[in-house]
């Protein structure tokens, strides 16, 4: 992932302070299982920090573009992303217990914050990428893609020890 840095140092001295972050960066592929997940255009990425007693409440919105491969018809395609998240962030030394599981603890000031952008990322990605909700796949029986050519396939093969279940509704 891209770096992205983020200093808090001067917001941390305001109470109810606000300040907005603004990121656009190229990004090499990201490699999530078994998914390749090439970036085709730029990551745009918005802060919004509001500091309160002890710690960050960020609203943010990430941006892009990914081009991935369908899992119904295995063609590459472009996927439009386009989310709004809300974070906690605190300080290590301010970190209280209700927070642990839920809050992204920074060691200082100054923040790598790339991993927990990441996540967010990869938290709001679909579980199956699928080109359109039409998309018909491929034919089981020879890997023809339904969306080109129809298939001359039989229907259906089942297994012969239920070929009397076949008939069942049928009577």
């Amino acid at each position: 992932m891209i770096s992205v840095q983020v200093n808090l140092a001067r917001l941390r001295r305001v109470q109810d302070g606000i300040e907005e972050f603004y990121f656009q960066e190229t990004h090499p592929p990201l490699e999530v299982g078994s998914d390749l997940l090439v970036f085709e255009d730029k990551v745009n990425l918005s802060l919004k920090i509001a500091h309160s007693e002890n710690s960050f409440a960020v609203e943010g919105c990430l941006q892009t573009a990914l081009r991935v491969v369908c899992c119904r018809c295995l063609r590459e395609f472009t996927l439009p992303i386009d989310f709004l998240f809300d974070d906690v962030w605190v300080l290590a030394e301010d970190l209280r217990e209700d927070q642990i599981d839920t809050a992204f603890v920074m060691e200082k000031d100054e923040a790598d914050i790339t991993e927990r952008i990441t996540e967010h990322l990869i938290m709001n990605l679909p579980m199956r990428f699928v080109c359109s909700e039409s998309c018909r796949g491929l034919c089981p029986s020879c890997g023809n893609d339904l969306n080109i050519n129809e298939c001359y396939c039989r229907e259906e093969t089942a297994d012969p020890r239920l070929s009397k279940l076949a008939n069942w509704n049928k009577e």
